[in-house]
């Protein structure tokens, strides 16, 4: 059964699985002995909301009493926008003590590569502190002020917030090119190796940034609960289909990414895309 209403729970936890990476991006790169208790519990998350997702997915779908469940929880002030704002003001506030620690102990002198990660620590921790208040409206949604005339005139839905001040079509499509190309297309053919004569000098540095297998599956998973086969999402059934032939194949022609955690979760995300 296709649900149209699985678009914007998409859009929701796509922002999600991004923080999430975000988190174990940071993470990574904090330490062995932090990263390895830490790196656990966003894998138990990320199951965790899998197996959330298809279970609202399929009571909405099935049960006749859950019909709204999965509206209510895509809805503006719903679970996913929360979740959202809070993941994201989790890590603009993870970054900035990152950053205070690594000024504490002057680590960034005389070391080119930690000064490129200061510059990519301090980017995230800007970026996610806009979006995190960009979520709710800057507190809008709860302080319920109203909007001022330049974003009530201008403003798709007369909220305090910049990214519905152009149309909602061309910013998800902003947002969905981007994540499929940063988090599923260029790691993928990184991990190809198809990429190390064009950014030999960088490769090193450019993998360290690169999404893990599973990783990638979770973005995967994210834009396979979408309502395929229908004019709006044509190409996004294409750009998915495109990723998991591609996904088939480096988990089969790779040996150290074809184990049975990586199969199971790859036919998870072939049966929500199929199924759900």
């Amino acid at each position: 059964m296709f649900i149209h209403n699985k678009i914007p729970l998409s859009f929701n936890f796509c922002f999600c699985c991004v923080n999430q990476y975000t988190v174990f991006l940071l993470i990574f790169n904090s330490g062995k002995i932090m990263n390895k208790i830490l790196s656990h519990c966003i894998i138990l998350l990320h199951c965790i909301v899998i197996f959330s997702v298809i279970i609202i997915v399929a009571l909405t779908s099935c049960v006749p009493g859950y019909k709204n469940l999965l509206v209510s929880c895509t809805q503006e002030n719903g679970i996913f926008e929360i979740g959202s704002f809070f993941l994201l003001l989790s890590i603009s506030l993870y970054c900035f003590y990152t950053l205070y620690m690594i000024r504490k102990k002057k680590a960034y002198k005389n070391s080119p590569a930690m000064l490129k990660y200061v510059i990519f620590i301090i980017f995230i921790w800007i970026l996610s502190f806009i979006a995190a208040f960009e979520e709710i409206s800057w507190g809008q949604h709860f302080l319920e002020f109203q909007s001022g005339d330049f974003f009530t005139h201008h403003n798709h839905q007369k909220e305090t917030n910049l990214h519905n001040l152009i149309s909602p079509v061309l910013f998800g499509f902003i947002i969905n090119a981007s994540v499929y190309c940063i988090f599923i297309f260029i790691p993928i053919f990184i991990k190809f190796n198809k990429f190390d004569k064009v950014f030999k000098n960088y490769l090193n540095t450019i993998k360290i940034f690169t999404p893990s297998i599973s990783n990638i599956l979770i973005f995967c998973f994210a834009f396979s609960l979408q309502a395929y086969f229908i004019y709006e999402t044509y190409s996004d059934t294409a750009a998915l289909i495109i990723a998991l032939i591609l996904m088939v194949i480096l988990i089969f022609k790779k040996k150290e990414y074809k184990n049975l955690i990586n199969i199971l979760h790859l036919l998870i995300i072939i049966s929500a895309f199929i199924f759900l």
